[in-house]
């Protein structure tokens, strides 16, 4: 029945493609396309005329019926506004823009909930909700900015972002020539003040592009010229001024009126392989979605430039986060120290002996930065001495307490820790207490010599002071520079040897990679992600952890992950995938691992045949991870052809234990691959859930964690796994 359901919303969703232009088409604005007068209006015909499955009422009941009672109301709303958006009449610009906002408002709740500690028995609900909602009000806005874009405001925004990269390379160059004599006679030669002027206006007019094209075909043919010239304008800044300015004549030239029928069945496309992706992903699918944006972006006046930035956000996003707070940084590097020392040196003209007990502290403070991740190691102390300080005259007796704090900044990239000079603050203070002069002893005339001693020591307090908080600001400054530059360039070493290089070679290095820091947290983001792949979605606000660790994965990270071991099509024993796991998980660990063998119910080992694409994919979503593999078997008694197997698994952590619940397997034939009858497909889902159900038992894990810095180890324990909206998070403190 729910086939036939949705096979009759496509139909009509079609239908309304081609009819709804005799309703709606006075009111799209035609000026951006060359053929608008014919289109239809906004976003009818090309978002579903009935809301996608997860946003049915069928779907949404169940969830808003787990919501606390005071948002009862409130989640009957929501639902009542989704099927408005899709269902109710909106035959204007006007009246999509208004149905647009009533969802916004409901999304900006849910932003500020999540974010907040006091609705956190709502967060399952709120979080899964608007991991639904938030993406379609995305795609749906972006296509209706680019379907009502002015075409001239366009043209001008493009070319804007064109002028941009152009006006940067020009100061580079200048700034290259400035350090070279006759740097003026190339000025001149590549035309930068005339560069700069358009640089600046970014309209580029006929002469505008005429010189723009004069100067990147001078540079483009470098090749031409005497070797010497050759050589200087190859430099990194020619190089740069020229690619800056290929890319403002191609920006001008893919400017050019499109046809809006065109457009709109690529965009109507898309949103349908959208909807498709979120019910039922499938590498195909995936595939689908990269190239129909392509098609789309082709299509449109602006390039694809909204269409893309909402893309971006819940669909090529990020798909791996770590969150290290700034208390779990301090607990890593806490440290305190205490040394005891002898003094032996000259001051003043003094020879001054003695000891001290130096204390040392060391904590960090995390800092905002959006290039890098940073932070400083600070270390707080104080110095205590007792001393005798001689001279031919007198002997005089000492104690201080000196206080001092240092901080030593250091920056990660992702790959590479760079540290800056340490700064430190030290405060002396030296007290004399005693003298001994060649006349102690005597009668009135020692205790005279012995004042006078003492009160000329105390005139030179201020100088030996002085001379002391130097000293300590240099010995604490050379030995926190040494120290700290060396761990940290050891730790770079070591993160690409034992990370980034298993990575790599199992084909699990990120995309892209991002770090950055606030004054509280350290954020480290990565995108797993091939040319047909998809990544993650925005994050959704949640309260931090003010002492540990937070790790998101989203589920695409796991899906593109299993990709890379490439079963797709292969037919294996379950010992051989055991082993094959075994063997990458140990260089990815940088140790031995060993998985328990499965017990089997019967004699006959299993043979897997995995299907020709998508033989492992999984889904997050409702506090569960869901498996999916796409196998069949090869067995004596008859083969048993793909079939779709569901194994959805959910964590629990009490105290020291985790335990992993799994819970009912599905299993289904693959498309196009019906049986005979349903007996025969009972037959074969329960021979393959016994298979499953042995392969994957329910297991209880030890709940510890460690983090070790050289010496030291920081125990942790996970509080938290919580599966929703594609994302894994695991909180660990």
């Amino acid at each position: 029945m729910l086939t036939l359901i949705r096979q009759s919303q496509l139909f009509r969703r079609k239908w309304l493609l081609s009819g709804a232009a005799a309703i709606c088409a006075a009111s799209v604005v035609a000026m951006a396309y060359d053929d608008s007068a014919n289109s239809d209006v906004g976003l009818n015909g090309i978002i579903a005329a009935f809301p996608p499955r997860d946003l049915d009422q069928d779907e949404l009941t169940p969830l808003i019926d787990e919501l606390d009672s005071s948002w009862q109301k409130w989640g009957a709303e929501t639902a009542a506004a989704v099927k408005d958006f899709y269902e109710g009449d909106h035959p204007t610009i006007e009246s999509q823009r208004l149905a647009l906002a009533r969802l916004q408002v409901k999304l900006g709740t849910m932003e500020k909930a999540l974010g907040d500690r006091r609705y956190v028995s709502v967060h399952p609900e709120v979080s899964e909700l608007y991991g639904r909602l938030a993406p379609r009000v995305a795609v749906a806005e972006a296509i209706l900015d680019t379907l009502t874009a002015d075409p001239e405001v366009v043209r001008q925004e493009r070319l804007r972002d064109a002028a941009v990269p152009v006006k940067t390379a020009v100061a580079e160059v200048r700034k290259d020539l400035s350090s070279f004599n006759g740097g003026q006679q190339w000025v001149s030669w590549a035309s930068l003040n005339e560069l700069a002027d358009v640089a600046k206006r970014a309209e580029f007019n006929e002469a505008d592009l005429a010189r723009i094209k004069t100067i990147q075909q001078k540079l483009a043919h470098r090749g031409d010229y005497a070797q010497s010239v050759k050589e200087f304008v190859s430099r990194e800044s020619f190089l740069t001024l020229e690619d800056s300015l290929t890319a403002a004549l191609k920006a001008v030239e893919d400017y050019k009126p499109v046809s809006q029928e065109t457009a709109r069945a690529y965009l109507t496309d898309l949103t349908e392989q959208l909807d498709q992706y979120d019910e039922e992903p499938t590498v195909a699918g995936t595939a689908r979605i990269r190239e129909l944006f392509d098609k789309a972006a082709q299509s449109t006046p602006d390039g694809g430039k909204k269409i893309h930035e909402a893309l971006q956000a819940f669909y090529l996003n990020y798909n791996v986060q770590l969150t290290i707070s700034e208390g779990l940084l301090k607990r890593v590097v806490a440290e305190r120290r205490e040394e005891k020392s002898r003094i032996n040196e000259r001051m003043m003209s003094a020879r001054i002996v003695g000891s001290q007990v130096t204390t040392a502290s060391v904590s960090a403070d995390v800092q905002p930065s959006e290039n890098g991740a940073r932070f400083a190691l600070v270390i707080e102390g104080n110095v205590r001495a007792n001393t005798s300080g001689s001279v031919p005259e007198a002997t005089i007796y000492s104690s201080g307490y000196h206080t001092f704090r240092a901080e030593k900044p250091v920056i990660f990239d992702g790959h590479s820790f760079t540290t800056e000079p340490a700064t430190v603050r030290a405060s002396a203070n030296n007290r004399n207490y005693g003298a001994v002069t060649k006349y102690s002893g005597m009668p009135l005339f020692g205790g005279i010599a012995n004042n006078i001693a003492l009160n000329k020591a105390d005139e030179q307090l201020g100088r030996a002071n002085y001379i002391t908080s130097q000293r300590i600001r240099t010995e604490v400054s050379s030995e926190l520079n040494e120290q700290v530059d060396e761990q940290f360039s050891n730790a770079a070493s070591e993160l690409e040897n034992k990370v980034y290089g298993p990575l790599r070679e199992q084909g699990l290095y990120p995309e892209e990679i991002q770090v950055s820091s606030s004054d509280s947290a350290i954020f480290y983001r990565s995108r797993l992600i091939g040319a047909k792949e998809v990544a993650g979605s925005r994050l959704q606000p949640r309260p931090g952890s003010s002492k540990g660790l937070v790790v998101q994965v989203h589920e695409s990270a796991l899906t593109n992950g299993s990709a890379r071991m490439e079963l797709d099509g292969k037919t294996m024993s379950d010992g051989d995938v055991r082993k094959l796991i075994e063997e990458r998980m140990s260089k990815l660990l940088n140790r031995e691992v060993e998985l328990p063998e499965s017990p089997m119910t019967e004699a006959e080992p299993t043979t897997l045949v995995f299907a020709d694409e998508d033989a492992v994919r999984f889904h997050v979503g409702e506090g569960e991870i869901s498996l999916i593999i796409r196998a069949g078997l090869k067995r004596e008694a008859g083969d048993i052809p793909t079939q779709v197997i569901t194994v959805p698994l959910a964590f629990s952590v009490n105290n020291n234990e985790i335990v992993m619940n799994r819970g009912q397997v599905g299993v289904r034939p693959q498309p196009g691959q019906q049986p005979t009858n349903v007996a025969e497909q009972i037959a074969r889902a329960k021979i393959m859930i016994s298979k499953i159900e042995a392969a994957i038992p329910e297991k209880t894990f030890e709940n510890k964690l460690e983090l070790k810095l050289e010496e030291r180890v920081v125990a942790l324990k996970i509080s938290s796994i919580e599966a929703s909206s594609g994302w894994v998070t695991i909180t660990a403190e």
